[in-house]
């Protein structure tokens, strides 16, 4: 997560590598500290989650989500902000691509699907 960036960036601590011997997945998240001094952010080219079932991807201005067990969505986030448009049915490539994206981003962290 971001926050967990921005705080070691902010005291200049170090991310483990392991812990009691276990050992820990590298940190992905990405400072948030330039945002918060007024310099510009890049951010992230894309991000994924998920929360009790409810999955979502975004990359760049085109956005995927589903609720627990439901069909996804595909929204194109630079003429539809507010995500009230389904274009799934007329860009079924695009749907493919992020829905492919996201299936490995779950596989990588254990997501049961």
């Amino acid at each position: 997560m971001d926050i967990m960036a921005t705080c070691l960036e902010v005291t200049g601590s170090a991310y483990p590598q392991k812990y009691n011997g276990n050992i820990i997945e590298p940190l992905e998240g990405l400072s948030l500290l330039p945002v918060l001094i007024g310099k510009k952010y890049e951010g992230h080219k894309t991000l994924a989650w998920e929360h009790e079932g409810g999955r979502a991807f975004r990359s760049g201005d085109w956005k995927i989500s589903a609720l627990r067990k439901g069909n996804w969505e595909l929204v194109d986030l630079k003429s539809d902000r507010t995500g009230t448009r389904n274009l799934a049915v007329e860009n079924p490539e695009k749907l493919k691509e992020l829905t492919n994206l996201w299936n490995s981003w779950a596989d990588k962290m254990g997501i049961e699907y």
